[in-house]
Protein backbone atom coordinates (compact mmCIF):
# COMPACT_ATOMS: atom_id res chain seq x y z
CA UNK A 1 0.00 0.00 0.00
CA UNK A 2 1.87 3.30 -1.00
CA UNK A 3 1.23 6.46 1.24
CA UNK A 4 -0.34 9.61 -0.45
CA UNK A 5 2.95 12.14 -0.09
CA UNK A 6 0.34 15.42 -0.22
CA UNK A 7 -1.21 12.96 3.02
CA UNK A 8 2.17 12.98 4.77
CA UNK A 9 3.38 16.98 3.89
CA UNK A 10 -0.32 18.05 5.84
CA UNK A 11 0.96 15.32 8.61
CA UNK A 12 4.53 16.83 8.83
CA UNK A 13 3.15 20.60 8.33
CA UNK A 14 1.78 20.56 11.90
CA UNK A 15 5.08 20.29 13.44
CA UNK A 16 6.87 23.03 11.59
CA UNK A 17 7.97 25.76 13.83
CA UNK A 18 9.83 29.13 12.21
CA UNK A 19 11.38 31.38 14.53
CA UNK A 20 11.49 34.06 12.12
CA UNK A 21 7.56 33.61 10.37
CA UNK A 22 5.69 31.81 12.85
CA UNK A 23 2.24 30.84 12.47
CA UNK A 24 -0.63 33.05 13.69
CA UNK A 25 -1.99 33.07 17.20
CA UNK A 26 -0.38 31.28 19.87
CA UNK A 27 3.03 31.00 18.42
CA UNK A 28 3.37 34.19 17.28
CA UNK A 29 2.68 35.71 20.11
CA UNK A 30 5.45 33.54 22.10
CA UNK A 31 7.95 33.77 19.38
CA UNK A 32 6.90 38.22 19.98
CA UNK A 33 7.98 37.50 23.77
CA UNK A 34 10.74 35.82 22.87
CA UNK A 35 11.87 38.43 20.74
CA UNK A 36 11.57 41.51 23.03
CA UNK A 37 12.76 39.61 25.99
CA UNK A 38 16.02 38.82 23.64
CA UNK A 39 16.30 42.25 22.67
CA UNK A 40 15.79 43.43 26.10
CA UNK A 41 19.26 41.12 27.53
CA UNK A 42 21.11 42.27 24.25
CA UNK A 43 20.32 46.26 25.44
CA UNK A 44 21.91 45.58 28.65
CA UNK A 45 24.38 43.36 27.69
CA UNK A 46 26.05 44.30 25.41
CA UNK A 47 24.45 48.15 25.34
CA UNK A 48 26.17 48.98 28.46
CA UNK A 49 29.26 47.42 27.65
CA UNK A 50 29.41 50.01 24.15
CA UNK A 51 28.32 53.29 26.34
CA UNK A 52 31.31 52.42 28.94
CA UNK A 53 34.20 52.10 25.56
CA UNK A 54 32.38 55.30 24.26
CA UNK A 55 32.50 57.39 27.55
CA UNK A 56 36.33 56.14 28.27
CA UNK A 57 38.26 59.24 28.88
CA UNK A 58 41.67 58.01 28.38
CA UNK A 59 43.64 54.73 26.97
CA UNK A 60 43.09 53.05 30.30
CA UNK A 61 39.57 52.84 30.20
CA UNK A 62 39.08 55.54 32.88
CA UNK A 63 35.42 57.14 32.41
CA UNK A 64 32.49 58.18 34.95
CA UNK A 65 30.73 54.71 35.25
CA UNK A 66 34.63 53.37 36.67
CA UNK A 67 34.75 56.53 38.73
CA UNK A 68 31.58 56.13 40.30
CA UNK A 69 30.82 53.32 42.69
CA UNK A 70 27.80 51.08 44.15
CA UNK A 71 28.06 49.55 47.16
CA UNK A 72 31.55 50.46 47.10
CA UNK A 73 31.88 48.59 44.20
CA UNK A 74 32.62 50.29 40.76
CA UNK A 75 29.61 50.70 38.62
CA UNK A 76 30.78 48.77 35.89
CA UNK A 77 32.13 46.08 37.76
CA UNK A 78 28.51 45.59 39.75
CA UNK A 79 26.38 45.76 36.59
CA UNK A 80 28.34 43.41 34.83
CA UNK A 81 28.92 41.38 38.13
CA UNK A 82 25.55 41.38 40.04
CA UNK A 83 23.12 43.51 37.67
CA UNK A 84 23.20 41.52 34.97
CA UNK A 85 22.24 38.22 37.10
CA UNK A 86 19.09 40.04 38.46
CA UNK A 87 18.23 40.67 35.02
CA UNK A 88 18.37 37.23 33.60
CA UNK A 89 16.39 35.76 36.75
CA UNK A 90 13.60 38.85 36.01
CA UNK A 91 13.90 38.08 32.40
CA UNK A 92 12.96 34.16 33.25
CA UNK A 93 10.63 35.59 35.73
CA UNK A 94 8.50 37.66 32.84
CA UNK A 95 8.71 35.02 30.50
CA UNK A 96 7.00 32.32 32.38
CA UNK A 97 4.26 35.13 33.19
CA UNK A 98 3.99 35.59 29.72
CA UNK A 99 3.39 32.48 28.20
CA UNK A 100 1.66 31.03 31.37
CA UNK A 101 -1.24 34.05 30.40
CA UNK A 102 -0.94 33.28 26.38
CA UNK A 103 -1.35 29.30 27.40
CA UNK A 104 -4.48 30.28 29.69
CA UNK A 105 -6.10 33.01 27.62
CA UNK A 106 -5.44 30.39 24.67
CA UNK A 107 -6.54 27.00 25.86
CA UNK A 108 -10.16 25.68 25.41
CA UNK A 109 -12.40 25.92 27.95
CA UNK A 110 -13.30 22.97 30.18
CA UNK A 111 -16.29 20.95 29.33
CA UNK A 112 -19.24 20.94 31.78
CA UNK A 113 -19.93 17.97 34.10
CA UNK A 114 -23.14 17.44 32.18
CA UNK A 115 -21.44 17.63 28.46
CA UNK A 116 -19.86 13.82 28.87
CA UNK A 117 -22.49 11.83 30.11
CA UNK A 118 -24.84 10.50 27.14
CA UNK A 119 -27.55 9.19 28.99
CA UNK A 120 -30.94 7.63 27.38
CA UNK A 121 -34.07 7.13 28.94
CA UNK A 122 -36.37 5.27 26.86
Amino acid sequence: MESNPQLKDVETDAYRVNFFHPRPGFMRQKVRYTWFLLAGWALFTFGFQCLLLLTQENAIGEGPFTRFELFRFPLHLWFSGQFLIFWFILQCFLFNTFVDRLTRGSSRPALPSWAGKTSCRL
